[in-house]
């Protein structure tokens, strides 16, 4: 059976990067795959503490992790580049009855492509990879002028500013890891308590 692959492509890197409060590292991001109709995207794991939800502990859904967060566009090229290994792995699934459970069930072809998918995100360079930045680390050395601002600046041109910085950081691959709008909002307040 041909299943034709449908990619739910990834529309910025705000889309895999979350990191929850209270968190040291952001949430492991992976490729998901539905063998049953072929549709794949890649997302980041919103469950904390390894729990896994039922689909996928029971093999019905498909995960493939990255080692740290992609760019949006490494990881729908990546997608793209491993979409004859995909249509093997919907080719030898199948679903049965245990007993207690539908569970999926992969082929010997099936699991080698799996391995094969494995090896592809493995063999991802640095650059395809997101840089992530804490906010007052990011823009450290620059000035009032440099964010946009000034100390007159209302609160509608600051959130402007802050949003302008975020799309400019996103369009670099950084992620800002912080609230860029109270960062500048406390650039301002200490330049006016100076």
């Amino acid at each position: 059976m041909n299943t034709e692959i449908t990619i739910n492509r990834v529309e910025n890197h705000a889309d895999l990067y979350c990191k929850y409060q209270g968190q040291y590292n952001p949430q492991p991001t992976y490729i998901w795959l539905d063998p049953s109709d072929g549709t794949m995207g890649a997302n980041s794991d919103g469950e904390i503490g390894g729990a896994v939800p039922f689909d996928v502990w029971h093999g019905r859904t498909r995960r493939y992790h990255f080692g740290n967060v992609p760019t949006a566009t490494s990881a729908n090229r990546l997608m793209e580049d491993i979409k004859p290994l995909v249509e093997r792995v919907c080719a030898g699934y199948s679903e049965y009855w245990d007993g207690n459970n539908t569970v999926g069930k992969l082929t010997d072809d099936a699991e080698e492509a799996e391995t094969e998918i494995e090896n592809a995100i493995a063999e991802l360079s640095d650059d395809d990879y997101l840089a992530v930045w804490e906010v007052a680390e990011y823009y450290y050395n620059n000035s009032l002028a440099d964010l946009g601002v000034t100390v007159e600046s209302t609160d509608d041109e600051i959130k402007a500013a802050a949003t302008k910085l975020e799309n400019d950081a996103d369009a670099e691959g950084v992620v800002i890891d912080g609230n860029i709008y109270d960062y500048i909002k406390e650039r301002i307040e200490s330049e006016i308590d100076a």
